[in-house]
């Protein structure tokens, strides 16, 4: 385990294993005495925020006398429709994979992700593939070279071994493959569908279906507003 400091009350915790999520309850309980803000949790690593200061020798002693243990609760699990005819950049990911739609939607809808971290915007949540599946070299592609200014709310998203869904309208430089017509955050509400540790499948849907959800779930027909 290694301790860094990045700020007087921002220190980041590392080599803690291949799902730090699990750890966050933990630690959280081990530096009890510290004036702690939140625990988050990234892909290999955790951020400890503190909202007075504190010294890296003190963080790194009280988390050396804890014992942490993991968290053991099954994590919750996630089906999200998937449109993937409407993606943006479907076609193009196909022909830079020389393969077909259908292969591509069987690689990336028979796979489950882990959410090892949340970020960039509300909601957004990162998503680790846990295996290779059929077509591995979809986990090789880039990002865009030209970022899109804007990425429409729902737009399903890879780049490297990541996968994302974008929650709201945002600028955005991955590669879309496709759409889901669920919402995945209401700002007002405070309300995020993902969290760290959740487990994520996608669910192929055509586009009827897709239009159909979008108005049931949105109030609205798609392209309304």
């Amino acid at each position: 385990m290694k301790v860094q400091t990045v700020l007087p009350t921002f220190f980041l915790v590392s080599d803690l294993g291949d799902e730090p999520w699990r750890l966050v309850d933990s630690i959280g309980q081990s530096l009890s005495r510290f004036e702690l803000e939140e625990v988050v949790p990234c892909y290999d690593s955790v951020g400890i925020y503190l909202s007075v200061p504190a010294s890296e020798s003190e963080i790194r002693a009280a988390l050396e006398r804890a014992v942490l243990t993991p968290f053991q609760s099954e994590a919750r699990q996630h089906e999200i429709p998937v449109c993937y005819s409407i993606g943006l950049d479907t076609d193009e990911v196909c022909e830079r994979l020389s393969c077909s739609t259908s292969e591509l939607i069987k690689a990336h809808s028979s796979l489950t992700f882990r959410c090892m971290a949340m970020g960039f915007s509300p909601g957004f949540g990162y998503l680790r593939p846990l295996e290779e599946g059929p077509l591995p070299q979809l986990w090789t592609l880039p990002r865009s070279a030209s970022p899109r200014k804007t990425v429409p709310a729902g737009s399903v998203a890879i780049t490297g071994r990541q996968a994302a869904v974008y929650p709201q309208a945002t600028p955005g430089g991955w590669n879309l493959i496709g759409r889901t017509p669920l919402k995945m955050a209401d700002l007002k509400e405070g309300w995020f569908r993902l969290q760290t540790g959740d487990a994520v499948t996608f669910q192929p849907i055509d586009a009827s279906t897709f239009a159909e959800m979008w108005e049931k779930k949105h109030g609205e027909p798609l392209g309304s507003s």
